[in-house]
């Protein structure tokens, strides 16, 4: 009986590279739903979802290289097509997205480790990067440089509490 490569994937927990691809093809067009499929899928498929982190992870880090230097000699360690591949993608992503994604999905690596919602955070992390912040695109502007807090102040520039003790303000700069 031959044994498949998709078999032993399966038994292990591996991904396969076309789901890393995939998934950074995702972070590219910005397409949630894509990205959330594909974690739906390998996890019922039975993935690790720690080791495809670890993955797409070090494939991001491909995509940097190249955006940052332009030099494939530091990738020698790829094939020339993963290499071809990621050049493509290291011009349809922002930077500061692929940055974003390598620090998010990376701290989420350790919090996936041990939680018993795995699927939840690796999506909460990639929604995230395709937005590029925690709060996206409401989180912009003004709102995006205002100071909330919680307490009072009745000085000027201080606004939404009125004065009173123990009431969220929250100061416009």
């Amino acid at each position: 009986q031959t044994v498949t490569l998709a078999q032993v994937q399966q038994v292990t927990g591996a991904v396969g590279s076309q789901s890393v691809t995939a998934m950074v093809q995702a972070l590219a067009d910005r397409d949630v739903t894509a990205g959330l499929r594909l974690i739906q899928e390998m996890v019922v498929d039975g993935a690790s979802l720690v080791e495809f982190s670890h993955q797409l992870v070090e494939y991001l880090r491909g995509v940097m290289v190249l955006q940052m230097t332009e030099d494939t000699g530091l990738l020698s360690d790829l094939p020339g097509e993963a290499i071809t591949r990621m050049q493509g993608q290291a011009k349809a992503i922002d930077p500061s997205i692929t940055l974003y994604a390598i620090k998010r999905i990376s701290d989420a690596i350790g919090e996936i480790k041990n939680s018993n919602q795995p699927q939840l955070l690796l999506e909460l992390a990639f929604i995230e990067s395709v937005q590029g912040t925690v709060g996206g695109p409401f989180l912009s502007g003004r709102w995006a440089r205002s100071i909330w807090f919680w307490g009072s102040s009745a000085g000027s520039g201080w606004g939404g509490n009125g004065g009173r003790p123990g009431a969220w303000g929250c100061f416009w700069p």
